[in-house]
């Protein structure tokens, strides 16, 4: 019976049989770790879906993790394999057939082309060990239409070897079929071929031609592992970016880090692949000159589109992100806005450990002393120094309104709350001057305002939201300033969407005193005010 036929039972207790198991093993083992990557990935989903704040941009941060994961452990069980061939490199020829023949009955045994090339290796193998009878066994187990053009030489080769070596008839014939197919520049050349099978040479001489015919030098995979390690860390970095609600951030030092590691890692990476394709592309044979130039320049000029585009997304990146001045024992982080045209802004985070920060309530602004109470005048007017503060005594005026005239354009209770913030009194009103002017459709009323504070820690108020064409949008009343002869408050009505800039909508002022909304009617700031808006603000 032939032993390499998978029917035979005999599985030998060597080392080398017992490495082949274990690789086995790691193969189901990467198995079950990509189907927990996908339960996981279902969880994760599943909870994407039960946010408050859920959008479908949030579902290609999920497939991108998944994906990230996946990549990652392809290329981590590769490089493991590719240490075991390097390591099988300085064992005992008989270690290394047992591997290949516990890959062979086991991994290998329902591919027919991965069958016949272990099948190969191992009859090159038993040849090495003296014993052509056991590699010509292997040799009528190999499907010859699975092998490519190099293989195939190398089964007319070891045949004839095998077949000489053992005294049998038709080692001639391989020969022939060996010649007949073109032979790569390191192989041995027909000449030196036929000195092999010469009655007065040594058999050492062709069991050593046999060892060294292919011959290949393996090394360790560094770069591949490090492609891995890069692969999950853009997934990570880049999937947990799109799932924070709006109120996180990446603390500075991440994105920094994340520059370097992003931009010279990609770009180091990208440029070792473009440099291997290239010396690729000059060893290709049946290819002209003027097509392997046509490929290279193709090949640099992609490389450096994506050097541009990942350098350009990294810088965006960094600069987007407002820097931090000052990180307090307490946690609460002072940040810096800069832009090229105003002053710097500051404005204050809290830290959520090492790696987030996030906008802070306006209760956690009181509760760490950021947001304070300052008189500014005998009339109690709110002072906004661009740290938003706010005066308690026009707190009080807002919520009683004892001495305050209705006109008609305010708010209908809303000095019903005595917990109720200023702003928040003030942007219902603004809700329901809009309403009882036909500029909102919506059909609730100022009790479903939802309100809260952007990154900057400026108060908002969202008026409106839905989805279109698979892109969320919101119309929001965004807190301004203090008008200048200080009686209103002003507030900006803008449009955000999903993949879009901000539009502005219009400008609004509530008098303090009064709660009387007063239309700027204008949508842009280099355009002038109404005129009524101008009287009120001093603008």
């Amino acid at each position: 019976m032939n032993y390499y036929d998978l029917s035979h039972p005999s599985t030998p207790p060597t080392r080398g049989y017992r490495l082949g198991l274990w690789r086995l093993r790691r193969q189901r083992i990467f198995q079950i770790l990509v189907a927990l990557a996908g339960i996981l990935t279902y969880l994760l989903l599943y909870m994407t879906f039960k946010r408050e704040d859920y959008t479908n941009e949030m579902l290609k941060p999920c497939v991108l993790l998944f994906f990230s994961v996946v990549v990652f452990l392809v290329l981590l069980l590769f490089a493991r394999n590719r240490i075991d061939i390097v390591r099988m490199k300085k064992r005992e020829v008989q270690e290394r057939h047992d591997y290949n023949y516990a890959m062979y009955r086991t991994l290998y045994k329902k591919n027919e082309k991965l069958c016949s090339i272990t099948l190969l290796q191992m009859a090159r193998q038993q040849i090495e060990l003296h014993r052509p009878q056991m590699a010509l066994q292997a040799l009528e187990l190999v499907k010859r239409e699975k092998l490519n053009v190099a293989q195939l030489r190398s089964y007319y080769f070891y045949q004839a070897a095998a077949s000489y070596l053992d005294a049998q008839e038709g080692w001639q014939e391989a020969l022939s079929s060996c010649y007949a197919i073109p032979k790569k520049p390191q192989q041995l050349s027909q000449e030196e071929i036929e000195n092999l099978f010469m009655p007065e040479s040594s058999p050492d001489k062709l069991v050593l031609a046999v060892s060294d015919w292919e011959e290949q030098k393996a090394t360790r995979p560094v770069v591949t592992i490090l492609a891995a390690v890069l692969i999950l860390y853009t997934g990570v970095y880049y999937g947990i970016n799109g799932l924070l609600s709006w109120r996180y951030h990446y603390r500075g030092w991440v994105v920094d880090t994340s520059f370097f590691v992003l931009f010279f890692g990609w770009t180091a990476l990208t440029l070792y692949w473009l440099v291997k394709l290239i010396r690729l592309i000059g060893k290709q044979t049946e290819k002209g000159k003027s097509a392997k130039t046509i490929q290279k320049i193709f090949l640099v000029i992609f490389w450096i589109c994506f050097f541009l585009w990942n350098g350009l997304v990294q810088v965006l990146q960094v600069l987007g992100n407002d820097a931090e001045v000052e990180v307090r024992p307490n946690g609460v982080i002072e940040m810096k806005h800069e832009n090229w045209l105003d002053p710097p802004d500051y404005y204050y985070n809290k830290s959520v450990g090492l790696f987030l920060r996030k906008t802070m309530t306006l209760d956690e602004s009181i509760g760490y002393g950021i947001m304070e109470e300052t008189p500014e005048s005998d009339s109690s007017e709110q002072a906004s120094d661009g740290k938003t503060q706010y005066n308690n005594e026009a707190e009080e005026n807002q919520m009683t309104g004892e001495d305050t005239t209705d006109t008609g354009d305010t708010a209908d209770g809303e000095a019903d709350t005595d917990a109720e913030d200023p702003l928040e009194s003030q942007a219902r009103a603004v809700y329901t001057y809009m309403k009882e002017h036909g500029e909102i459709a919506d059909g609730g009323d100022s009790s479903q305002v939802t309100v809260g504070c952007n990154a900057k820690g400026n108060f908002y108020a969202i008026f409106e939201s839905g989805e279109e064409d698979g892109n969320t949008w919101d119309n929001r009343l965004v807190y301004d300033r203090t008008s200048a002869n200080g009686a209103c408050e002003l507030f900006v009505y803008e449009r955000e969407e999903t993949g879009k800039d901000t539009q502005l909508l219009g400008f609004y002022a509530v008098n303090k005193t009064t709660g009387e909304v007063i239309s700027g009617e204008k949508t842009s700031w280099s355009e002038v005010g109404s005129e009524a808006y101008r009287e009120a603000t001093g603008e």
